[in-house]
């Protein structure tokens, strides 16, 4: 009988730690997944608000690092 219980108690054991590891990887997907619509809403957002200033004529300065550029729509310099 008590080696019965032994065998029980290690599946039990097993099966919290097989379901722990399965809950904190959902877990860890579904931040991914929010940090992903997060990151293309600002990518959307950012690309927005460049063809709405490029569509007014605007210069539109970009920079990254020390390295500035301006940015104007090809349309603006037909005109």
């Amino acid at each position: 009988m008590e080696k019965k219980n032994i065998i029980i108690i290690g599946l039990i054991i097993l099966l919290a730690v097989t379901l722990s590891y399965i809950g904190f990887n959902e877990i860890k997907n579904i931040k991914q997944e929010k940090w992903m619509e997060g990151y293309d809403a600002g990518s959307n957002n950012c690309v927005l608000s460049l063809m709405q200033q490029a569509s007014n004529c605007q210069k539109i300065p970009i920079q990254a690092g020390n390295t500035t550029l301006n940015l104007v729509a090809v349309e603006c310099l037909q005109k």
